[in-house]
């Protein structure tokens, strides 16, 4: 995946999406708080991986946004007992 260039001519389908990391005021401070959180653990995990050779540095903007998403979406599901009582001792 190429890196994105910014510029006057370019159509919106070839611009960058910068907002897909950046929290935005109508979030919330409990969702702020969350992909603060997951922007930080998604960068321990990439240069993890950078460390052991399992992702190069080339292809960091192709695996970022997928670890990104994924610690996300996991950060902000719904736990598996939430709302259930406790089973019985």
């Amino acid at each position: 995946m190429a890196r994105c260039a910014r510029s006057d001519s370019a159509s919106p389908q070839s611009a960058c999406r910068t907002d897909l990391f950046t929290p935005t005021a109508q979030m919330g401070s409990r969702m702020e708080k969350h992909a603060k959180e997951a922007l930080q653990v998604a960068k321990e995990v990439v240069i993890k991986f950078i460390e052991t050779n399992r992702v190069s540095p080339a292809t960091f903007d192709e695996v970022f946004p997928a670890v990104y998403k994924t610690v996300l979406e996991t950060v902000t599901a719904p736990l598996p007992n939430a709302g259930r009582n406790k089973p019985a001792q």
